[in-house]
């Protein structure tokens, strides 16, 4: 049995929450049931609109083979279709509208992450669920919002029909432009330049040929990832000058595990970077998260030994997370990442394929596959990586590919009123070191304000902020 405030919860993610018009503005608002999800004939009456449900949750289907969807899939009105099948009718001449594609079904198997959940052995060598097995990448839609192209569709079917104005409700707006924008930045180690160690090298030399494992992590190949400390950061702050408040958010993610535990030699929690590192994110109006190491992930009883050793060195910190990597591994372990405190993770995306792995570009709620049960933790999906578009950056004409793919997304996710994930580690906001993603950062953020200040609901009039502080 599938809970009702579940099944609510994603037809109001599809469409939004309904009201009758003259509550629209009132403090305490009484949902209108536009859309059912039954078979019952009889309860079918109670709706202006019905998805019919497929076999998805009936007992000894789900968590079973028959569980999974087949390729190829169907499509309805455009849109590749997991469940159920294309056809629309009518019961009566003045009955509810039946959509036998079974939306619901569709929704829920990519946002609770089923897949994962039921091919436990499929992982890879971080113990992952490999983006190329996913559906979506096999079937071909992995870069398609398939959920939010879900909700769009069912939209306009509502609007075809004129159900608003026949029944007195409304709905929230859905402009063409970002909900929110993140722009997030995995910290790893404090700034060091391999010059910095030539002479240190000069004097060690005859100890490193006895401690080779030393002389590797003193190459200067073992330094390109150093850069703790972004030097691109002005390009954040000019966004979110420029934008409403609380739009645009930056957030440095920092490991707070010891350095036995990490796969690279990190800084100490307590170290006068994580000071500076403090300065420096209130100085830009931004958060500071747990970067989860691969240890907790393995073990996630750990969280809350990170968050908290990160909390005490930086106060109020540690509400949002990211695991290193993307090496979040089960879904039911987010359950630990909720209890160990987090409200917030921004790990959603395959760290082998680019894409949606929750087939949205929206902030979703976590559900739990097992339990089928809906928590408060909010799952935030990438958009673009840094190190997803290495491959673009390594031909010798890739830079104008790829910008021509981050535009792509950028207006893909405005389209959807989504949440604009921006993941760009540190080390690649140096102009100098990594030019060619420095760059295309740079490229990023301009069309990311570009849209923004296009709306006038998400951009700062000039000077408004200063009256305000008057």
């Amino acid at each position: 049995m599938t809970d009702p405030k579940l099944i609510s919860y994603i037809i109001d993610f599809l469409i939004g929450p309904i009201y009758p018009a003259e509550q629209a503005e009132d403090g305490y608002r009484k949902r209108f049931n536009l859309v059912g999800y039954t078979r019952d004939p009889e309860e079918m009456k109670q709706y202006p609109i019905v998805i019919y449900p497929s076999t998805f949750f009936d007992l000894g289907v789900y968590g079973s083979e028959r569980s999974m969807p087949s390729l190829p899939l169907s499509q309805w009105r455009g849109i590749p279709l997991l469940f159920g099948s294309a056809e629309e009718g009518q019961l009566g001449p003045d009955g509810p509208i039946i959509i036998y594609a079974d939306l619901i079904a569709s929704c829920f198997f990519l946002i609770s992450r089923y897949e994962e959940m039921y091919k436990r052995s499929e992982r890879n060598q971080y113990g992952c669920f490999p983006g190329v097995s996913s559906l979506g990448y096999r079937a071909g839609f992995a870069e398609r919002p398939i959920v939010d192209e879900y909700g769009a569709a069912l939209r306009e079917l509502i609007l075809e029909h004129n159900l608003l104005e026949r029944y007195g409700i409304s709905w929230e707006a859905r402009p063409h432009t970002f909900s929110r924008v993140f722009l997030t930045h995995d910290l790893l180690r404090p700034a060091v330049e391999a010059q910095d160690l030539k002479g240190w090298r000069i004097a060690l030399r005859p100890l490193l040929k006895h401690f080779p494992r030393l002389l590797a992590h003193l190459t200067p190949a073992s330094l390109e990832r150093t850069w703790v400390l972004p030097r691109g950061l002005e390009r954040n702050l000019k966004l979110q000058r420029a934008s409403a408040e609380e739009v645009v958010r930056t957030i440095f993610f920092v490991r707070s595990a010891s350095r036995r535990h990490s796969p690279l030699p990190t800084y100490h929690i307590d170290s006068r970077f994580i000071a500076q590192l403090e300065q420096v994110a209130r100085r830009h109006g931004a958060k500071v998260g747990l970067l989860c190491s691969h240890r907790s992930a393995e073990n996630p009883e750990q969280l809350e030994v990170e968050r908290r050793r990160l909390r005490k060195a930086i106060p109020g910190s540690a509400e949002c997370s990211r695991f290193a990597q993307l090496t979040q591994r089960e879904p039911e372990d987010m359950t630990m990442l909720y209890s160990a405190g987090m409200r917030h993770d921004f790990s959603m995306g395959y760290n082998d394929v680019a894409g949606f792995r929750l087939g949205t570009c929206r902030a979703v709620r976590f559900i739990n596959p097992n339990t089928r049960l809906l928590t408060d933790l909010m799952l935030h999906p990438i958009c673009l990586r840094d190190e997803s578009l290495a491959e673009y950056l390594k031909q010798e004409e890739g830079i104008e590919e790829a910008k021509a793919y981050c535009l792509k997304m950028i207006e893909l996710v405005a389209r959807y009123h989504g949440d604009l994930t921006i993941a760009w580690s540190a080390p690649h906001l140096h102009p100098h070191k990594h030019t060619a993603f420095y760059d295309l950062y740079k490229y990023i953020i301009e069309e990311v304000e570009r849209i923004t200040l296009n709306d006038p609901r998400l951009h700062t009039p000039r000077g408004s902020r200063m009256r305000k502080k008057k």
